[in-house]
């Protein structure tokens, strides 16, 4: 996995990052989605193309903050994750990313061809609010979205599989590092306020921190990250159009 540096190798950037990504970006977003429901029940919401933008700007900004610290303190790219080291295992977990893309994008097809798939994931969305509200219903919000997909399929890996679990191994064992990582990374999706929802969320996160742990690199888990982003996005875009026909 990454090579872990010893304690004194963390710079005071590298703890405050910490502490931004573990406690204020989870406050942050959770805050800031209480804040948007109390303006929709106010009937002010704001515009979900507006939402999508406000999320790349934080994301990429977080982003931009760790990958500043790392390059300032002149450490390989490799140690973030940002490596393909072509072993056994680093082809072994790309096998695996690329098949359960592959897996999970076939659902698109299903969708497309079973009106039952598409009523049945309405309703499943619909006791699911934090996280339908999230989901474009316009081209031009799938247009956003796409982007956001994309983005987070990057940065959150970046971010979270890769500074995370490289900081938090100074003060414990690698796999422990790993798991607090996870669970910020769920943290950081509260707003889906449902706990089946946050579930999904901890468990794929639990793959791709499996990934980047087995193959020593981020990039199979970008992968899959941005495939489940995207399909995600595509599946219920298909069945909402169905459900508010006017939308699209």
């Amino acid at each position: 996995m990454f090579p872990v540096l010893p304690l004194a190798s963390l710079t005071g950037f590298d703890v405050a990052a910490v502490v931004l990504l573990s406690v204020v970006v989870p406050l942050y977003g959770w805050i800031g989605h209480g804040r948007d429901k109390r303006r929709e029940a106010e009937g002010q919401a704001k515009a979900l193309a507006a939402q999508y933008r406000e999320a790349l700007i934080f994301l990429w900004g977080a982003t931009a903050v760790v990958l500043a610290i790392w390059m300032g303190a002149s450490r390989p790219l490799a140690g973030l994750g940002l490596d393909a080291p072509f072993s056994l295992t680093f082809w072994g977990a790309m096998g695996f990313a690329v098949l359960a893309s592959a897996a999970y994008a076939s659902q698109i097809v299903m969708l497309r061809r079973s009106a039952k798939a598409r009523a049945q994931l309405v309703k499943q969305l619909a006791g699911q609010a934090g996280v339908k509200a999230m989901l474009p219903t316009t081209r031009r919000e799938m247009g956003w979205f796409r982007v956001v997909a994309l983005s987070a399929g990057v940065g959150e890996e970046i971010v979270f599989r890769g500074f995370l679990i490289w900081a938090f191994a100074h003060w414990m064992p690698i796999w422990a590092a790993a798991g607090c990582a996870l669970v910020v990374f769920t943290l950081s999706h509260l707003y889906q306020e449902n706990v089946r929802a946050l579930a999904g969320v901890a468990v794929a996160g639990a793959v791709m921190t499996a990934l980047v742990m087995v193959s020593g690199s981020l990039f199979p888990a970008m992968l899959l990250h941005t495939v489940i982003d995207l399909a995600g996005g595509e599946m219920t875009w298909l069945a909402r159009r169905e459900e508010e026909p006017g939308s699209a």
